[in-house]
């Protein structure tokens, strides 16, 4: 009978080694003193060094353990020693190899059926590969992080960049939705141009049209409907009133963004005051004008007439000289058809300049003149 149980206590003893030397972590137990009883194959795998080696030695652990790590195995030890509940920690472990090994240990106190403490159950895993893997990862993390650092730095440099030019230029800078229901940014010189603060804008984007002269509205909603349907640009130039009453000439460029799927779906634009401009070409026609209009009445009240009292003054000496010498007389007759040639080309040229009706005072200089021209071909006696 003793036989029997002394035979199936070894069976089970032989199962029990088979089992834990065969795990693929690395298992270990020490007695109440701190000494191994027992070490697996595993150790090997793990750290280069036999199980006999562990057996003889019980610091040789704590010697492999990284230099960094080693402080937190001591303090692990003393609280397991004080407190004997189950613990966990992971620490770096040298290998024969020179390299480093990250093991995740776990150990708990061994009692007997009656309570007698037996030692200390220990099973160290290879978590190198995870260690790894989370360095990998915290890097990655670090270079994508330092990554989005540096472009929103850069983003904040553009866009700092870009603020400062946008209120420092006349121009209006505008960026909207494509159906101009939402303004998402309007530079500052829009308040100056329109007189109408940009957080009114953003509060009611419609202020911008309601602004536009009612004679104008049409030439603004066809441009920008064309460019919200067809995708032209919009180029219009239309007035404004402001709240003051005045009106102010604007140019307005405008052009579509797309979205990833080549959609529009925003709209941006650049507007500035031409009023002074547009003042000066009225002005500069409005002197044109003039100075045609005076050209014309120069021609029409000077040479026109001088021409046609000239032609009158040649008529009169062909009638004189042909009864005398009827060849001076037709040469007089020459002079005075071709002066009346002359005369209705500047008369012509003068009504197209200047096209009014004949002025009494321009009459009364052409007969002033004949009559000066005619005195000095007849003198009276």
């Amino acid at each position: 009978m003793l036989f029997r149980s002394e035979e199936a206590l070894r069976e089970s003893e032989q199962r029990y080694r088979l089992a834990v030397d065969f795990t693929y972590d690395w298992e270990s137990w020490l007695d109440p003193r701190g000494r191994y009883v027992y070490v697996s194959p595993s150790c090997e795998r793990i750290a280069g060094r036999t199980p006999a080696e562990f057996l003889a030695d019980a610091g040789l652990l704590r010697r492999l353990i990284h230099p960094a790590d080693r402080s937190r195995y001591d303090k692990h030890v003393r609280l397991h020693k004080r407190r004997g509940g189950p613990g966990e920690e992971e620490w770096r472990v040298r290998h024969t190899d020179g390299s480093y090994r990250w093991i995740g240990h776990a150990c708990q106190p061994v009692y007997d059926e009656h309570g007698e403490y037996l030692g200390i159950r220990v099973s160290n895993r290879d978590i190198t590969a995870g260690k790894q893997a989370e360095a990998a990862l915290r890097h990655l993390n670090a270079t994508l992080e330092q990554r989005v650092a540096e472009r929103t730095a850069a983003l904040r440099e553009s866009e700092e960049r870009f603020r400062q030019m946008a209120e420092s230029v006349g121009e209006v800078f505008w960026l909207a939705d494509i159906h101009l229901r939402k303004i998402f940014y309007v530079s500052p010189a829009f308040a100056k141009i329109w007189g109408i603060s940009c957080q009114q804008l953003y509060e009611n984007p419609a202020l911008w049209f309601q602004a536009v002269h009612p004679d104008d509205r049409a030439i603004v909603k066809a441009a920008f409907f064309q460019k919200r349907t067809g995708g032209a640009p919009l180029t219009a130039e239309y007035r404004i009133v402001r709240p003051d009453g005045s009106v102010r000439w604007i140019e307005d460029r405008g052009w579509l963004i797309r979205d990833q799927a080549g959609r529009p779906n925003r709209v941006v634009g650049v507007a500035r005051d031409v009023t002074e401009r547009r003042q000066m070409q009225s002005e500069i026609e409005r002197i044109s004008e003039m100075e045609r209009q005076h050209l014309g009445r120069d021609l029409h009240d000077g040479l026109s007439q001088q021409l046609a009292g000239l032609a009158m003054s040649a008529q009169a000496l062909r009638q004189a000289l042909s009864r005398r010498d009827k060849r001076l007389g037709a040469k007089a007759g020459w002079l005075a058809k071709h002066a009346r040639e002359a005369a209705e080309t500047s008369r012509n040229l003068a009504r197209s300049l200047y096209p009014a009706s004949l002025q009494l005072s321009g009459l009364s200089v052409a007969l002033k003149e004949l009559a000066l021209l005619v005195g000095q071909l007849f003198p009276v006696r």
